[in-house]
């Protein structure tokens, strides 16, 4: 998506491109054309869902996280998400830092640690604009049943913590 050109003048562009009106456009994403006539003049930040439904509607799969981020964003250009690229390789995953790369919608921030089976990056899920971390795990170990065993009991025992952490504030 061009820099240059604002959210909703993009939108405009991209409706245009596909020969719809306003009208037609609100009605295949599901919102008011009063709704889109304001995204358009940049006066209302759409919702994370219709963003992501006009993202589906008119960008390609790859852009459609970075689409979704500038709808949601106050500032775009200012925002202080690390740019998505393309997703790493099997063969990088494990041998090299993957800092400021995206996997699976997911920007992959700082690596945060490493062990054995695996790494942890501060990530942000640009599409609702939330920090989360992300475990890489290595490609050895992705398609062993006994450790995705144990890999899910550990996420669930982590999410237990985390509810009752937020619980107890």
């Amino acid at each position: 998506m061009n820099q240059e050109i604002t959210f909703g003048s993009y939108v405009r562009q991209r409706r245009r491109e596909m020969d719809l009106t306003q009208e037609e456009l609100a009605r295949r994403v599901g919102c008011a054309a009063i709704t889109l006539r304001k995204i358009e003049a940049d006066d209302l930040r759409p919702s994370v869902q219709i963003a992501e439904r006009l993202a589906a509607l008119a960008i390609p799969l790859d852009d459609r996280a970075e689409f979704v981020r500038r709808a949601r964003a106050v500032h775009p250009e200012a925002s202080d998400f690390p740019a998505i690229t393309p997703a790493p390789s099997l063969e990088e995953i494990g041998r090299e830092d993957l800092t400021g790369r995206a996997i699976r919608g997911y920007a992959l921030a700082e690596r945060i640690g490493k062990g054995g089976m695996g790494t942890v990056y501060r990530a942000v899920q640009p599409n609702v604009e939330r920090e989360v971390a992300v475990k890489i795990i290595l490609p050895v170990y992705a398609n062993h049943p006994d450790f995705i065993r144990r890999f899910e009991a550990e996420a669930a025992r982590s999410t237990a913590r985390t509810s009752a952490h937020r619980a107890s504030l």
